[in-house]
C-alpha cells in the first residue's frame, strides 16, 4: 500500500505541474487526452489550480534568469528529429522511457518490468495503448509531437526561478548543477539537473515531490541518450493496433465493467488498491482509457522473473547427474563384458 500511495502522490504532483504540449487539427476523441502513465496522470484535479496559477503569472510578466544548461536541454526537444532515452528509478516508477520523433511522427515507449505503455502518432492521429490492459484509445485529428510529463521543457516554459535547497556538494564537484522549484497550493516539486561541466550535456536529474502531510518522494532519471537527427519512428500499423488491442471507447457499460473485473482479477488488484486510486466499482462502467491504464499499471503485481543463475545451477546439476549416470552405465557394461569373457574362458 505504501508504494501505491507514493505513486499517487507523485502522479498528482506531476500532473498539476505539467500540461502536455500538442497541436490539434480536425475533430478529437470524446475522451480526454492521456499522457504516458510513466510521469503524468489525469487523476488529479489539481491541474486546474496549476492553470489558474499560470494565468495569474501570465498577467504579471517577470524576468527569470535560468541557467544555460536547462535552456540547452529544453531546446533539444524543439528538434524535428530526435531520440531521447532515460532510465527512471525511485518512488512510484521503475522503468525506461524512450522517445523518438521524426517530423510529425512520434513514439513514446515506457518499458516497465511487467509490460509496456505506448503513445504513437502517425502524423494524423494519436494512439495510446499498453500491454497491461490490452486496450487502446484513438484521438482522431490530434497530432502529438512532444513527450508527456517532460519536466525539462516545463521548467523553461513555466519560467521557474533557480533555487539552491537540495544541491549537494558531491553533485557540484562532479557536475554543473541547476535547481528549479515549482510550488503548488499544497505541494512543492524540486528538480536538480546535473550537466557535464565541459560539454553542458544533461547527464541526470532528480525530482523531489513534497506533499503536505507526507514524506518526500524522490525519482531519479539517468539520461542514456539525447541524439538529434537521424532518428526513425518504427511505426505501428493502425490495423495492427485494432487487431491486437481492444478499443475501450467501443465497449458499452456492461462490457467495460466486465473488462475491469477481469483485469483486476488477472493482475491481483485488491478493492483497497483501486479505492486508493480514486476508483470504485461503480466507476467501472464509465471508465476511460487513461483511468484504466493508470489503475492497472500502477497496481499490477509484477511476477518474479526466472533466476538465470538458478537455471544455470540446475542445468549444471542435471548435466553432472547425467554424466554420472553415463559413467555408471559404462562401468556396469565393462564389468558385464569382463564377466562374460571370464565365463567363456572357464567353459573353454
Amino acid at each position: 500500500m505504501n508504494n501505491i500511495k507514493k505513486v499517487l502522490i507523485i502522479l498528482a504532483a506531476v500532473s498539476a505541474m505539467l500540461v502536455t504540449g500538442c497541436s490539434k487539427s480536425g475533430s478529437s476523441s470524446q475522451e480526454d487526452d492521456t499522457s504516458s502513465v510513466a510521469e503524468s496522470s489525469t487523476v488529479s484535479d489539481l491541474s486546474s489550480d496549476a492553470q489558474d496559477s499560470s494565468a495569474d503569472e501570465s498577467s504579471q510578466p517577470k524576468v527569470v534568469e535560468q541557467g544555460e544548461g536547462i535552456k540547452k536541454a529544453a531546446a533539444f526537444f524543439e528538434n524535428t528529429n530526435y531520440e531521447y532515452v532515460c532510465k527512471v528509478t525511485g518512488d512510484g516508477m521503475q522503468g525506461t522511457i524512450t522517445i523518438v520523433k521524426e517530423g510529425s511522427k512520434f513514439l513514446q515507449t515506457t518499458q516497465y518490468s511487467g509490460g509496456t505503455a505506448y503513445v504513437y502518432c502517425d502524423g494524423k492521429d494519436t494512439y495510446s495503448f499498453d500491454t497491461f490492459t490490452k486496450t487502446y484509445m484513438k484521438q482522431e485529428g490530434k497530432v502529438t509531437t512532444e513527450p508527456s510529463g517532460n519536466l525539462i521543457t516545463e521548467t523553461v516554459r513555466k519560467k521557474l526561478s533557480p533555487t539552491k535547497t537540495h544541491i549537494s556538494d558531491a553533485d557540484t564537484q562532479k557536475y554543473a548543477v541547476e535547481e528549479y522549484t515549482y510550488t503548488g497550493p499544497t505541494y512543492i516539486t524540486v528538480m536538480d539537473f546535473c550537466f557535464d561541466k565541459a560539454s553542458g550535456e544533461l547527464k541526470n536529474y532528480t525530482a523531489t515531490y513534497s506533499v503536505e502531510g507526507r514524506d518526500n518522494e524522490v525519482q531519479q532519471r539517468e539520461v542514456l541518450k539525447m541524439s538529434a537527427g537521424g532518428a526513425k519512428v518504427i511505426g505501428v500499423a493502425a490495423q495492427q493496433i485494432k487487431t491486437e488491442y481492444t478499443d475501450l471507447a467501443s465497449l458499452n457499460e456492461m462490457q467495460r465493467e466486465g473488462l475491469c473485473k477481469k483485469l483486476i482479477s488477472e493482475h491481483d488488484i485488491s478493492e483497497e488498491e483501486y479505492f486508493a486510486s480514486g476508483i470504485n466499482a461503480y466507476d467501472f462502467k464509465k471508465i476511460t482509457y487513461p483511468e484504466l491504464a493508470e489503475l492497472v499499471i500502477t497496481n499490477a503485481k509484477v511476477k518474479p522473473a526466472d533466476d538465470d543463475s538458478s537455471k544455470a545451477e540446475e542445468s549444471s546439476k542435471a548435466e553432472e547427474s547425467s554424466k554420472a549416470e553415463d559413467s555408471s552405465k559404462t562401468e556396469e557394461s565393462s564389468k558385464t563384458e569382463e564377466s562374460s569373457k571370464a565365463e567363456d574362458s572357464s567353459k573353454a
